[in-house]
């Protein structure tokens, strides 16, 4: 299997997707990272996470982008250290890490079976041809006056196959790559240590591998790199209920986490008892593990939330976590944070508002957290950066009737939805009477 500099040459990028079409411009995107320029570097990484990681997974562009990235690991120029913020110099070996990382998260397809991949990528191949002409084709005048133009629901199918093939693709390499990056697991830079056995952790299971991240225990000086091993070790199905004993919680808590350990009460209760000191939770880590997408505090909540409804336990027990959640919180994390405690408790739907009679003993519980919290009411009209840019990109736009709710604080607006008052007062009138 053809790695590294050989692949940008070997690859007929003009029949490949990337997210905005045809991906005729990235071996020149990707050829940048072989000099030593900034600027080229950051340009080739904006093209691999614009263009060839995308909401819906993983591109036929991707496959040999991931390819050409895996074998720069060993190139003299991953040596280099980028003057990028971050807690200690990251070499570009680590970020090329974090990226084979990513793309292999991405294949996953929210743990799609090959099968099901399978199904979707048989289509006719002619109708796959089609659409690709149809890209490469900048008029598209011809098809149209052909009648051969798809429609809707053939481009859908078309490009839907084309993705989930590349999904069996980068399924069918991450063996291949997982050899490529297990070297790394040992490096003197913990950095590189961190990211390898993160990477190695998703390629393992994207390739249905045994994981094997021993050596990068024996190595491992920090909490980063130990939690990256545990959480790794988690999503790949091990039991880490050893790990609940640790002396330190972010470590309890990584193992906490994992899959195999849903169900386990001692497992959610070390959840409930690292969220009582909420405020904690985000300075963790120097490097945060690439598996949070956001904020850790989040992810536990999230988890914890799942897993007490699950098991049907008393929504008043977790009074002490939504006061330190509620304290902790800010406003890009305020809808993650507080819906997992907040949401099954009073979501109405259909516009409902919720009246002081139909308040129940534990619901007027968790409003007076809200309430009392004087921090939480002096940020409620801030909104989260999303909401910003969202607001910034539409308000001078022709307003419907939904678009101004985007410049309501992001406190404001949970309320809302939730069918409760947006102002405090009216919150404490409704808990009171």
């Amino acid at each position: 299997m053809r790695t590294g500099t050989d692949v940008l040459h070997a690859t007929d990028w003009s029949r490949l997707l990337q997210a905005d079409g045809t991906a005729d411009e990235v071996p020149e995107a990707l050829a940048a990272f072989l000099e030593r320029d900034e600027a080229g570097w950051h340009r080739a990484l904006d093209h691999l996470y614009e263009q060839l990681l995308g909401d819906d997974g993983v591109y036929p562009a991707t496959v040999p982008a991931v390819l050409f990235v895996s074998g720069l690991l060993d190139h003299p120029v991953a040596d280099a250290v980028p003057p990028w913020d971050g807690p200690w110099p990251r070499t570009l070996r680590g970020v090329l890490l974090e990226f084979l990382c990513d793309a292999a998260r991405h294949a996953r397809w929210d743990d799609s079976p090959d099968e099901h991949l399978a199904a979707m990528a048989e289509v006719d191949g002619d109708l796959v041809g089609r659409f690709l002409q149809g890209l490469v084709d900048e008029t598209g005048e011809d098809d149209e006056e052909d009648g051969d133009a798809l429609d809707f629901e053939e481009t859908e199918e078309a490009h839907g196959a084309l993705l989930a093939r590349a999904a069996l693709d980068l399924r069918a390499a991450a063996p291949a790559l997982y050899d490529l990056v297990r070297p790394h697991l040992t490096h003197e830079d913990r950095h590189v240590r961190q990211r390898a056995a993160e990477a190695a952790g998703e390629l393992a299971w994207l390739g249905g591998l045994e994981l094997d991240l021993s050596d990068a225990a024996d190595l491992a000086e920090t909490r980063d790199e130990g939690a990256a091993i545990v959480l790794a070790l988690g999503r790949n199905g091990r039991d880490t209920s050893e790990f609940l004993t640790h002396p330190d919680p972010a470590i309890r808590a990584c193992a906490a986490l994992a899959p195999s350990l849903r169900g386990d009460p001692a497992a959610t209760e070390e959840l409930a008892a690292v969220l009582t000191h909420a405020e904690e939770v985000d300075s963790w880590f120097s490097t945060r593990p690439r598996c949070f997408d956001g904020p850790v505090r989040s992810a536990l909540v999230w988890e914890l939330g799942q897993r007490w409804d699950a098991e049907d336990r008393d929504a008043a027990d977790l009074l002490p976590v939504a006061r330190a959640v509620v304290r902790a919180t800010d406003p890009d994390s305020l809808s993650e944070d507080l819906g997992a405690l907040y949401g099954a408790l009073f979501r109405l739907g259909d516009g409902a508002r919720w009246r002081t009679e139909d308040l129940g003993g534990v619901q007027r519980d968790y409003l007076r957290v809200l309430v009392d919290d004087d921090r939480l009411w002096s940020h409620a009209d801030d909104r989260s950066e999303v909401m910003r840019r969202a607001w910034e990109l539409m308000r001078d736009e022709p307003e419907p009737p939904g678009w101004r709710w985007l410049d309501q604080g992001d406190l404001r607006r949970f309320l809302d939805v939730l069918g409760l008052p947006r102002d405090r007062e009216g919150l404490r009138k409704l808990v009171d009477g």
